[in-house]
């Protein structure tokens, strides 16, 4: 038997495909240098459902902002294998983990784009853990203390407006938002789109609270900029005539613009931001959501 500790070294340095069931349907996995094992398992059951009934109720390309390795990808696909999948990810190592993962799977009209969104054409710096870090953000200081980044590579964000024109366009029905604390930044730079097209947008919000190693008490410093930014997304996508309601387990949708919990929860940091005069009303969706959720 294989000592675990060297099992693990070893397994770090090797490439292979692992096969793996997602909504019922066979997939394969790559693995890179042990880098990949995210995409094996369901983690996300209400974001999983808010996918099903966005996808059935809104027509257009699916717009995946912060893609990391191509979680969203497999759940599109597997959902809606002809839906228009376009895809944002400043990582360069996942930008080209998930063109792997497409091509494994063969997966038809996918695009993937090596850059960051923000709300102009700029040069910045994205801060990360590791190469595949679920949490990199282009936010300067937005992970502080125990949880600041350490490792950081210039990038190019682009601005969404003009990318879509430069790609002609095309109808956007659904939004997927997942960047860190880059929220603002990205629907800012989406602008015209969310008022011509109207998407569904569904998106990770992060608390307010980040809790200091031994401490009951947050990096105060961090929670402010968190509220005044998180008070701004609001001011935005009010002016933009959206409402917002958190996804909840058990098929619930709570309409709420407080972002405030003392805790990081992945159950609880998932929202769904819909037009007021949008193709699809909150009734619908609210019963496409529970319906999917069982």
């Amino acid at each position: 038997m294989i000592h675990l500790g060297i099992k693990s070294r070893v397994t770090r340095h090797l490439s292979y495909v692992r096969s793996a069931r997602v909504h019922g349907r066979a997939v394969r996995v790559p693995i890179l240098f042990g880098l990949g094992t995210a995409n094996i398992g369901d983690t996300e059951p209400c974001v999983d459902a808010a996918f099903a009934a966005a996808l059935k109720l809104c027509s257009g390309t699916f717009v995946d902002v912060g893609a990391n390795l191509g979680q969203c990808l497999l759940k599109v696909k597997t959902l809606d294998e002809k839906r228009r999948y376009v895809g944002f990810e400043a990582s360069l190592f996942c930008s080209y983990y998930i063109s792997r993962l497409i091509d494994e799977n063969r997966f038809t009209d996918c695009l993937i784009i090596p850059r960051g969104l923000s709300d102009e054409e700029k040069v910045s710096c994205f801060y990360f853990s590791d190469s595949a870090d679920p949490q990199g953000t282009t936010i300067p200081d937005f992970w502080t203390g125990d949880a600041t980044r350490a490792s950081s590579q210039t990038v190019f964000l682009d601005q969404g407006d003009a990318a879509f024109e430069r790609l002609g366009r095309p109808s956007v029905g659904i939004l997927k938002i997942d960047v860190e604390g880059a929220e603002l930044d990205v629907l800012k730079g989406f602008r015209e789109t969310l008022l011509r097209e109207r998407p569904l947008i569904i998106a990770e919000v992060l608390p307010y609270f980040e809790p200091v190693a031994g401490s009951s008490v947050g990096d105060r410093t961090s929670y402010e900029a968190k509220h005044a930014r998180a008070s701004e997304l609001r001011t935005f996508l009010e002016g933009a005539h959206y409402s917002c309601f958190r996804l909840q387990p058990g098929g619930n949708l709570e309409k709420t613009w407080d972002f405030t919990m003392e805790r990081y929860d992945p159950l609880s940091s998932n929202y769904l931001f819909l037009a007021d005069d949008g193709p699809v009303s909150i009734a619908k969706f609210a019963s496409e959501y529970k319906s999917s959720m069982h």
